[in-house]
C-alpha cells in the first residue's frame, strides 16, 4: 500500500518537482519584463484626503466625520507635515522600485500576530492537466499580462526556496534560491516526522521519477508511526508564541540544523494521513479546509511548517494542494506549478545509487513539549467554511438587465449582512497591482454611503485601486514616511475614525476561475470571507468564518450564504420590474 501511495504520489507531483530547480538554471519567460513596467504613483494628497472621507461616510457618526475633516485641513495646509510627508514619498518613489512594497509588506505580514494558517497563507487545489513537455508548462502557463498589459512577475521568485522567520513584535523572511550556493533539496513531512532529500545528483543531473519514487517510499516506510513530537504543529500558532519557542529551539544545535533543512528547502512536500469522512455535498468544503490547515491536530494540521514559503501536500485520496504565504501573493491560478499529467509516463528510468533520506530529528524539553501540546488545541478551532452553487441565473442575465454582474454580488453581500446583522457591514474587495514594478495588492472600498449607487461607486473605485491610487496604501505610505522621518505622529492617524475607516467586516472578492482552484480565508476573526465566481448561467460561492467572532456576534457561513441568495434574488426581481418600465 505504500509502494502504491508513494508512486501515485510521484506521478502525480513529477511536474512540480521537476520545477525545482536552482535559481540559476531556471529561464521564466517574461520573469524580467518587470523593469519594463511604470513605477507605482504617488496619489496627489488632496485627492487622497476626499477619498478617505468618501469612505468614512458610512463608517462614522456625524460628529466623528466633521472632526476629521478639521484634522485633514490641517494636515492638508501648505508647508505643513502633510506636504512634507508627501514629498518625503516622492524622493522615495524616485529612488525605489515601489514606494509601498516594503512597508506593505512589513505592516500587512511580518507585523500581523495572528496564525499564518486559515488568516495569513493562501491555498490552491490543482486542477488536471496533460502537458507534452514540462518546458509547455513552465513556459506557456504564467500569465504575464491581462487584457494585453503585462504584469510584474518578480513576486514569483519569492515562493520556492523561501521562508518566514517567527520573531517577537516582527518576523523576517529568508530567500534562499538568491543565496550563492541555491539549496538543491527539498523537504519532506510524513507522520509529522520530517525529511530532506536531494533532488539533483553531484552532477546537478536532476533525480528521474523512479528515483524520487524511491526516495518518497523510504520515508513513508520509515515514518509509519510517529515517533517524535510534531514540531510542526508549533508553526501553526500566534507569531509572538511561536517566535519565543523558536528562540528556544534553536538553542539546540541539532534542532538549528534541523530547522535550516526544513526553512533552507526549495519546498515542502506534505504526504499527508487519511481525512475526516464527508458526505458528498461536501467535498469541495472538505478539500479546502484540508489545505487550508488539515483539518485540526486530530488530522493533518501537524503535518505541515506554515512557515514555508509553499507546502504541497497529498492525503490517501491523492486529490494535490499547494499552500503558500500572501506575502508572495502569488496567485495559483495563474501559475499553475503543480497541474499534473493525466497520463503517467510508461518509461522508466534507471535508478542510480541513492543516499538516503536525511531525518531531521528534535531534542525537544519538557517546557517544548507543553507548547506543542497547547498549539495543538489552539489549532482545534471553530472555523466555519461552506460552498455553495447558485443555480438561478448567472451574468448572462444580469448584463441582460443592464447591471455589472460583479457590483450586483458586492451589493448583495452587503444586503445580506445588513440582513443578519441589522447593521451596515463595510466590505472590501481585493485588486492587483502587478501593472506596476513590485506592484502587490490594493483594495476597493466596496461600501457607499448609497446603496442606490453602489454598482457606480465600484467601478468608479476600481479604476482608482487599480491604479495604485486608492487611498489605504497612501494613507499607509505617509504614516510610514512620518516615523522614518522621527515625525510625530500627524493626529489623523490617532483620530478614533481612521481605525473604524478600515475596520471591514467582510472580504468580498471574484475568483476568475473555477473556486476550487484558489482560496484565501478570514484575516481576522471578525471578518466573513465570501469568494465568489460568476459564470454564464450560475455563480459558485465559497463563504469562511469564524463561528464566534471576538464581538460575541454568532458568525455562520451556511447562514450567510442563504442570505446571500436570498437577496440576489430579491435584487434581480427588483432590476426586472424596472426593465419592464
Amino acid at each position: 500500500m505504500l509502494r502504491i501511495c508513494s508512486r501515485n504520489l510521484v506521478s502525480n507531483k513529477l511536474d512540480f518537482i521537476l520545477l525545482v530547480q536552482p535559481a540559476a538554471l531556471l529561464s521564466y519567460r517574461n520573469m524580467g519584463q518587470e523593469q519594463g513596467l511604470p513605477k507605482m504613483p504617488v496619489p496627489p494628497l488632496k485627492q487622497t484626503c476626499e477619498l478617505y472621507l468618501e469612505l468614512l461616510e458610512p463608517a462614522v457618526e456625524p460628529a466623528e466625520l466633521q472632526r476629521t475633516k478639521e484634522l485633514l485641513e490641517e494636515f492638508q495646509k501648505a508647508g505643513g507635515v502633510g506636504e512634507r510627508l508627501q514629498k518625503g514619498l516622492q524622493r522615495k518613489a524616485v529612488r525605489t522600485d515601489n514606494w509601498l512594497t516594503d512597508d506593505y509588506v512589513k505592516n500587512i505580514y511580518m507585523k500581523k500576530r495572528n496564525p499564518l494558517p486559515i488568516f495569513s497563507n493562501m491555498s490552491a487545489m490543482l486542477p488536471m492537466k496533460d502537458y507534452t513537455t514540462i518546458q509547455e508548462q513552465i513556459g506557456g502557463r504564467l500569465h504575464v499580462s491581462i487584457q494585453g498589459s503585462p504584469l510584474c512577475m518578480s513576486q514569483h521568485d519569492g515562493v520556492l526556496g523561501s521562508s518566514r522567520i517567527p520573531h517577537p513584535e516582527v518576523d523576517s523572511l529568508l530567500f534562499f534560491l538568491k543565496k550563492p550556493n541555491p539549496p538543491i533539496h527539498m523537504s519532506v513531512v510524513h507522520n509529522g516526522q520530517f525529511f530532506a532529500i536531494d533532488v539533483y545528483h553531484n552532477d546537478r543531473s536532476k533525480l528521474s521519477k523512479d528515483e524520487l519514487c524511491v526516495q518518497m517510499e523510504r520515508i513513508c516506510n520509515s515514518a509509519v508511526q510517529p515517533n517524535q513530537e510534531p514540531v510542526g504543529i508549533l508553526t501553526s500558532q500566534c507569531r509572538d508564541i511561536w517566535g519565543r519557542v523558536y528562540e528556544d529551539l534553536v538553542k539546540d544545535e541539532t534542532n538549528k540544523q534541523s530547522l535550516y533543512a526544513i526553512q533552507s528547502s526549495i519546498c515542502t512536500i506534505c504526504l499527508d494521513g487519511p481525512t475526516p469522512p464527508v458526505a458528498n455535498n461536501s467535498q469541495c468544503s472538505n478539500g479546502m479546509t484540508q489545505m487550508l490547515h488539515g483539518e485540526g491536530s486530530s488530522w493533518n494540521s501537524a503535518n505541515r511548517w506554515f512557515d514555508k514559503g509553499a507546502q504541497v501536500h497529498t492525503h490517501t485520496h491523492t486529490h494535490t494542494h499547494t499552500h503558500t504565504h500572501t506575502h508572495t501573493h502569488t496567485h495559483f491560478k495563474s501559475l499553475k506549478l503543480g497541474q499534473v499529467k493525466k497520463k503517467p509516463s510508461t518509461v522508466v528510468s534507471p535508478v542510480k545509487d541513492l543516499p538516503h533520506p536525511q531525518k531531521l530529528k528534535f531534542n525537544i524539553t519538557p517546557e517544548i513539549k507543553k507548547e506543542i501540546e497547547k498549539a495543538k488545541k489552539h489549532m482545534d478551532t471553530g472555523f466555519d467554511l461552506k460552498n455553495k452553487v447558485f443555480e438561478h441565473f448567472g451574468k448572462n442575465l444580469l448584463k441582460s438587465l443592464k447591471t455589472s454582474p460583479d457590483g450586483f454580488v458586492q451589493m448583495a453581500a452587503q444586503l445580506a449582512y445588513f440582513r443578519m446583522h441589522k447593521q451596515i457591514g463595510l466590505a472590501l474587495e481585493p485588486v492587483t497591482l502587478r501593472m506596476y514594478r513590485q506592484g502587490r495588492l490594493g483594495i476597493i472600498n466596496a461600501t457607499s454611503s448609497a446603496s442606490t449607487t453602489f454598482v457606480k461607486a465600484v467601478d468608479d473605485s476600481k479604476i482608482q485601486g487599480h491604479r495604485g491610487q486608492a487611498a489605504d496604501g497612501h494613507l499607509l505610505g505617509l504614516q510610514m514616511q512620518a516615523e522614518n522621518e522621527k515625525i510625530s505622529t500627524p493626529q489623523i492617524f490617532t483620530d478614533v475614525s481612521y481605525e473604524k475607516a478600515f475596520n471591514f467586516q467582510m472580504i468580498v472578492g471574484q475568483v476568475r476561475k473555477s473556486l476550487n482552484l484558489i482560496y484565501m480565508s478570514p484575516e481576522d476573526l471578525g471578518l466573513y470571507d465570501i469568494n465568489y465566481a460568476i459564470k454564464n448561467d450560475h455563480m459558485e460561492f465559497l463563504v469562511s468564518c469564524f463561528e464566534y467572532a471576538e464581538t460575541g456576534r454568532e458568525k455562520n457561513s451556511a447562514e450567510m450564504i442563504k442570505a446571500v441568495e436570498d437577496a440576489m434574488l430579491d435584487m434581480r426581481t427588483l432590476l426586472e420590474e424596472r426593465a419592464k418600465l
